[in-house]
């Protein structure tokens, strides 16, 4: 599922997925990388990339029906690139 591909992307950059995924919600937590949900947020949002931000470390992606996997690549591309210097990778 495009969920599933999305986690193990997420997974890849380092980030930790907090609950595992069985639906089209990924629950992702921020803290390893140092960084809130307003960072990642403020990355995706010039996308058009929507998510929610704040102080907290565990955002959450919601992958609906149209999202297709190239949108989820060009998610990750924008992550790596807008978060250049600033991820843990495993």
């Amino acid at each position: 599922s495009n969920a599933t591909f999305l986690a193990g992307e997420l997974e890849r950059l380092g980030f930790r997925i907090t609950i595992p995924v069985d639906t089209s919600m990924v629950w992702v937590d921020t803290s390893d990388h140092g960084l809130i949900c307003q960072d990642v947020y403020d990355v995706l949002k010039p996308h058009g990339i929507l998510n929610f931000g704040g102080k907290d470390t565990t955002m959450r992606f919601v992958v609906h029906q149209q999202i297709s996997h190239e949108d989820i690549v060009k998610t990750i591309s924008v992550l790596e690139t807008g978060l250049q210097g600033k991820l843990k990778r495993k």
